[in-house]
Formats: structure tokens, C-alpha cells, sequence
């Protein structure tokens, strides 16, 4: 319900219709229980006997007058009967498609967990035998190399590093010369840096 401050017209139409929605479910729920077909079935044929067995208006006078009224009687009770019993099996007929899709909706979501589970236990199956390669491998170089993670690692000749950062700032300051001289106090500044270093 979406009651509003400002709109309490919509207030009143939404409780209506709620109570619509609730009376109406309810009275076909009352309307086709077992007990109430039974009901209308029971007066659908006493209203048949009243109206088309002869032997009834012997054995009980009384009924003589209500013929004309049992006949429609038994004719609107068939008809409500007919009706009723139709309705309840649209309705079970409903209750059972939705309840297969349901069905069908879980086998889905099953098949679809029962994949990935699979997939799941295929790629742990991958990840342990790379695992285990990658053991194989790493005893492999403890053997060959010892413990020492470093021992296969060749330091650098002295002077090497100093050689490569000369490098890294020999094509830094060219590509500054190769720029477009910016004009202006801050430009002169940065070039004048540029060329101390």
C-alpha cells in the first residue's frame, strides 16, 4: 500500500482494493470447497426428485406446489454446479503448471550447481598436479642449487648500475632538447633544472 500524506484518496483505494483482492480470493476459495459442492449437489437433487419423480408427490403432498420452482431450482443448482467444478479444476490445473515450472526452475539450478561443481573439482584436479609439477620443480632446484634462493643469481660488475641509471637520464635530457621550448617563467625554470642535473 502506498499511503501518502498528501494523497489519502489513494490511501482509500488501495485499502478498497486489497480488501477487493482478499474478499474475492476468499469467496472462491468458500465457493468451490468440497463441502459447499456437496451442498449445492445435494439440493441439485432433491430439487430433481421434487420436480421429475412421481412417487415423491404421492409420499409427501407437500412438495405438489414447488414443482415449477424445484425444476428451476435443479436447473440453477446443475448449472452452478457445472461451474464451480470447472473453475476448481482451472484452478488445480493452474496450481499444477506452476508447480512444474517450479519443478523445472529447481532441476535448472541443480544441474547448473552439479556443472559448476564439476567444473570446480576439474579445476582443483588442474591447480594440484601444477602444484605438484611446481614441487617437483622447486626440489629439483634445491637440489641442484641448495636452500639459498639467491644462489643462482649472479650479482652485477661494480659500476653496472650507475652505467644503466646514466642511460635512463642521457634519454630523459633528449628528449627535453627535442621538446618545444615553452615560453614563460615556469618553463624557464624547469629547463634550467633540467640542465643541472
Amino acid at each position: 500500500m502506498s499511503c501518502g500524506i498528501f494523497n489519502p484518496v489513494q490511501c482509500v483505494f488501495d485499502v478498497v482494493d486489497t480488501i477487493n483482492g482478499f474478499s474475492a480470493e476468499l469467496f472462491w476459495q468458500v465457493a468451490t470447497a468440497p463441502l459447499t459442492l456437496i451442498i449445492i449437489a445435494g439440493i441439485a437433487i432433491a430439487a430433481y426428485a421434487v420436480a421429475h419423480v412421481p412417487f415423491v408427490e404421492k409420499f409427501i403432498p407437500i412438495t405438489a406446489p414447488f414443482i415449477r420452482s424445484a425444476q428451476l431450482v435443479c436447473l440453477i443448482c446443475a448449472a452452478a454446479l457445472i461451474f464451480l467444478i470447472g473453475h476448481r479444476a482451472a484452478d488445480q490445473r493452474a496450481e499444477i503448471e506452476r508447480v512444474k515450472s517450479d519443478l523445472a526452475w529447481t532441476e535448472f539450478q541443480l544441474g547448473n550447481q552439479k556443472q559448476a561443481a564439476d567444473d570446480a573439482a576439474e579445476l582443483k584436479k588442474t591447480a594440484d598436479a601444477t602444484t605438484a609439477q611446481t614441487k617437483a620443480r622447486l626440489s629439483e632446484y634445491q637440489e641442484k642449487f641448495g636452500n639459498d634462493p639467491s644462489a643462482a643469481v649472479c650479482p652485477p660488475r661494480p659500476g653496472v648500475v650507475e652505467w644503466v641509471h646514466d642511460l635512463q637520464r642521457r634519454k630523459q635530457s633528449a628528449a627535453a632538447v627535442r621538446a618545444k621550448p615553452k615560453r614563460g617563467l615556469v618553463a624557464r625554470l624547469r629547463r634550467s633544472g633540467a640542465q643541472r642535473r
